[in-house]
C-alpha cells in the first residue's frame, strides 16, 4: 500500500535499474503488468522484465502516464511527473 506521495520536478539523469511509466493516457496501464514499464540499462530505455519494487532504483509515473495500483507496492523512490495520473485501488 502506497501511503504517501512527493511531486517534484525535478529532473534527473536515469542509472541502470531506474524504471518508467510506458502507460499513456487515457487507457494508461497496471502496476502488475511488465508492459506498463520500461527500465533503464545504462544506455537505453528498454521493455521492463520485472516489476518495480524496492530494489529498483527511482521509478517514474510520467508526465501524461496514468498508472493503476492494483497490487500490493513497496517504493521507497518515487517521482510522479505532473499531470501523470495515479489509481489506487483497494480489496472490496
Amino acid at each position: 500500500m502506497v501511503s504517501s506521495f512527493t511531486k517534484t520536478s525535478t529532473t534527473f539523469s536515469p542509472n541502470i535499474g531506474d524504471y518508467k511509466s510506458a502507460a499513456p493516457k487515457p487507457n494508461g496501464g497496471k502496476w502488475s503488468s511488465t508492459s506498463s514499464w520500461r527500465k533503464f540499462d545504462g544506455t537505453n530505455w528498454v521493455a521492463a522484465s520485472a516489476l518495480p519494487g524496492t530494489s529498483a532504483g527511482i521509478i517514474t509515473i510520467g508526465n501524461n502516464d496514468s498508472l493503476d495500483i492494483d497490487i500490493a507496492v513497496t517504493a521507497n523512490q518515487l517521482v510522479v511527473e505532473t499531470n501523470a495520473k495515479i489509481t489506487i485501488q483497494t480489496a472490496g
